[in-house]
């Protein structure tokens, strides 16, 4: 809160609605972190779309990789779980954007009224890039509100070399971006951006005397924050901007993918180290794999992998089920991770493969 805080707000805000290409009317804010700008960004579709689902069930089309703060948006709305259609994806993990069509359908026979489609840039397990340009088309054709949770991978906006992943998210009525996960600043740092600006102001619109009027003053953030007061969030990022500039942005996501990429070819060429998933983004899905192991005990040798990493305390890393399958995830966040240093970390996953069989 301030006019300081405020100004420099906007000021960040513009920049990324200039990178957006969302358009003269655009807008946004800053908020603690993308739990609550997707929370803020699912109630402004609420609000939006309410005139087409007063007296019906309302519901979103998500993919069955998005995150999962989007399902316990819905369930702070008051929202039952089948409010939220999981769309199916892929062999790489992005949504199937062509059974859009009939579970939307499928939604309206059963009395949902489906308001919103939730593209992922990018899904928070493997890093995949969903098609937001075919979202997008979906979302115009039926008049539907079109979000991108872009927490993680929108970052890409500011690189010249992969800002073609968010192709389509042009066209959103909303989208968030963490400026705490590829953007080096401080948690929690978040921008929730608006093609239509009166959006924003909209959502928790309220005739209240302390407000003073309901006119949509850009420097009240107030009206149109979850948290009413807030500290400032923006100068975080503002210290960075000022420091480095712009581009300092781009230069780190680049660093941080081609290193995912690099170390993607490394597991490429070791035996018994395979993929989950193609390498979009500075997120790794590998595991170690052996013959002879059943499904179960390959999952069990994968978290004992795991675990003995951990407790080693060199390096960290978590897991993810995938199709059924347990595989170690791996986020590059540090521009300065060698070759070298994730060449052990193989060398260490491979030990404890062996450590595995001694153990059982």
């Amino acid at each position: 809160m301030g006019m300081a805080a405020n100004c420099l707000e906007k000021l960040i805000i513009d920049e990324c609605c200039t990178r957006f290409g969302l358009g003269a009317h655009s807008g946004g804010l800053l908020t603690s972190g993308g739990t609550l700008a997707n929370l803020t960004a699912m109630l402004s579709a609420r609000r939006a779309m309410e005139d087409r689902w007063r007296g019906k069930t309302p519901a979103i089309l998500v993919s069955e990789e998005a995150h999962y703060c989007i399902a316990r948006a819905a369930k702070t709305m008051g929202w039952p779980p089948e409010a939220v259609i999981h769309v199916p994806t892929d062999a790489d993990f992005r949504m199937q954007t062509e059974r859009l069509e009939s579970l939307y359908k499928q939604a309206m026979e059963r009395g949902q009224q489906v308001i919103a489609v939730v593209g992922c840039a990018c899904s928070t397990s493997t890093g995949s890039y969903d098609d937001l340009e075919a979202i997008a088309d979906f979302c115009e054709q039926h008049d539907l509100w079109f979000h991108v949770d872009g927490a993680h991978g929108a970052a890409v906006v500011f690189s010249h070399t992969h800002a073609h992943l968010l192709k389509g998210a042009e066209r959103a009525n909303s989208i968030v971006l963490d400026f705490h996960k590829l953007l080096m600043a401080p948690a929690l740092a978040t921008a929730l951006l608006y093609k239509n600006n009166q959006d924003s102001f909209r959502t928790f619109e309220q005739e209240s005397a302390y407000l003073l009027d309901l006119q949509q003053d850009w420097y009240n953030s107030g009206k149109r924050t979850f948290e009413c007061t807030k500290y400032m969030i923006c100068a975080k990022i503002y210290g960075i901007v000022k420091t480095h500039g712009w581009d300092v942005f781009g230069e780190n996501v680049d660093e941080l993918y081609e290193n995912a990429r690099t170390f993607a070819t490394s597991i490429a060429q070791r035996e018994n180290l395979v993929l989950g998933a193609p390498v979009q983004s500075n997120i790794l899905c590998f595991r170690f794999v052996e013959e002879g192991l059943t499904q179960e005990e390959s999952n069990a040798q994968n978290a004992f992998i795991r675990q003995a990493i951990i407790e080693r305390g060199e390096y960290y890393i978590v897991q993810t089920l995938l199709r059924g399958y347990r595989f170690l995830r791996l986020a590059v966040m540090n521009p300065f991770t060698t070759l070298t240093q994730f060449e052990e970390l193989c060398t260490q996953i491979e030990s404890y493969a062996k450590a595995w069989h001694e153990s059982q």
